[in-house]
C-alpha cells in the first residue's frame, strides 16, 4: 500500500470558513504529494497559485486528447560496436497552442494523476506501430521502435489488448516491438506483471527494464 500524503490547515490562519478550510488542506495535501509521498506539509498562500496553475494544466490535457495535440519524436538508438542505428524509442511531447512544445517532464506526472495515462499510452503505442511500418515501406526493415509503459497500463489489464490490436492493424511484426518498463513495475508484487511480461515475450514482443 502506498504511505499517506497529509495536507495541513489552520482556523483562522489560513481560512474563515468550513469550505475554504477544505480546499487549503487539499491543496496542502497535493503538494506533500508532489515534494515526497508520506510525508505532510502545511499550507501557504503560494500554494494557491500552484493549485490553479495545475487545475488549468489538468484542464488542457484533456482538452489536447480529444483535440490530437500530441506528437512522437523519435531518439535512435544505436550499437557501440558499430555505429549502426538499430531502432528508436518513441517519446511523446505535447504540442499545446498556448504553451508550445511541453517536455514529458511537465506534464506527465499530471496525466498520472488524472487517469489519462492508458489513453495516451494506448495512443503512443498505436503511433509508434504505425511508424516503424513507414520505415519498413522505405526499406529501413532492420529497425526496431520502443516504447514506454506506464505501471497503469499493466494494472488495467488492458496492455495485451492494445499490443495485440496495433501490431495487427498495422501489420507490424512483433519482433520489431520493444516495450520498456520500470524496473520497480518489473519486480513489483502485483500478480498480474509477471504473467503479462512473460506473455509478451512469448508474443515476440520484446521487453527492457529502464532506470
Amino acid at each position: 500500500s502506498s504511505p499517506a500524503s497529509i495536507g495541513i490547515a489552520l482556523y483562522p490562519d489560513n481560512a474563515e470558513g468550513y469550505e475554504d478550510l477544505l480546499m487549503a488542506a487539499d491543496a496542502a495535501m497535493y503538494e506533500s504529494k508532489r515534494s515526497r509521498r508520506g510525508g505532510y506539509r502545511f499550507y501557504t498562500d503560494s500554494m494557491n497559485v500552484a493549485v490553479r496553475e495545475r487545475f488549468d494544466l489538468a484542464q488542457e490535457l484533456r482538452e489536447a486528447m480529444d483535440r490530437k495535440e500530441f506528437l512522437l519524436v523519435y531518439q535512435p538508438k544505436i550499437e557501440a560496436a558499430t555505429g549502426r542505428v538499430v531502432g528508436a524509442e518513441a517519446l511523446v511531447r505535447w504540442a499545446s497552442p498556448k504553451r508550445g512544445l511541453v517536455s514529458p517532464m511537465d506534464f506527465i506526472p499530471l496525466v498520472d494523476e488524472i487517469g489519462l495515462q492508458g489513453r495516451l499510452g494506448e495512443w503512443v503505442l498505436d503511433t509508434a506501430c504505425a511508424q516503424a511500418v513507414a520505415w519498413e515501406s522505405m526499406g529501413y526493415a532492420s529497425l526496431s521502435i520502443s516504447v514506454n509503459v506506464s505501471p497503469a497500463q499493466f494494472h488495467d489489464g488492458e496492455i495485451m489488448v492494445h499490443v495485440r490490436e496495433a501490431l495487427a492493424r498495422h501489420g507490424l511484426d512483433s519482433r520489431h516491438l520493444e516495450l520498456e518498463v520500470l524496473e520497480s513495475m518489473a519486480v513489483s508484487d502485483y500478480a498480474g506483471t509477471t504473467s503479462i511480461l512473460a506473455a509478451l515475450r512469448e508474443m515476440g514482443v520484446g521487453v527492457a527494464l529502464d532506470d
